[in-house]
């Protein structure tokens, strides 16, 4: 296995042998990593959901088009009805997921979530679901060379 002792904040890149199609090509940011296994949100993988269409389901008022050209990511397979916003902004709620020292912040409120539209859209990612991996299930995938990790550098 890599010399890293844990893959929290790392990304995880899904090697051309990985055939899960739930995560076939797919870049992972890894938000949790521990003895019980690991947390991460899938970062490239857009549905047929807009963050408009997403605010108006949850009867969210905002009237910004730029909102219908940013995507929301399918981020996992786990918990698709939760939502999650990775950013850099200060001003997005506090974070209660996790920090980075590149200044990454998790957040999974709602109340966070309407505070986006006051926000630089270009440092934002929304997504739906969750990966997660078992007790040391990521450990195995790794060594079985299903990801490449690569440290992150936003």
């Amino acid at each position: 296995m890599n010399k890293i002792s844990t893959f929290k904040n790392q990304l995880l890149v899904a090697m051309p042998s990985l055939s899960d199609p739930l995560f076939k090509q797919s870049v992972a940011y890894i938000f949790e990593h521990g003895e019980l296994g690991a947390m991460g949100i899938v970062i490239n993988k857009p549905m047929n959901l807009n963050i408009s269409n997403m605010f108006e389901m949850l009867q969210i008022p905002v009237n910004d088009p730029e909102l219908d050209h940013l995507p929301v990511l399918s981020g996992g397979p786990v918990a698709r009805e939760q939502g999650f916003i990775i950013h850099r902004e200060h001003n997005i709620g506090n974070g209660e997921l996790t920090s980075h020292k590149h200044h990454i912040v998790i957040s999974a409120s709602k109340e966070d979530l309407i505070t986006l539209p006051q926000t630089n859209y270009q440092n934002i990612i929304v997504t739906l679901g969750y990966a997660g991996w078992g007790e040391g299930q990521l450990e195995r995938e790794v060594i079985q060379n299903d990801w490449l990790i690569v440290p992150l550098d936003p």
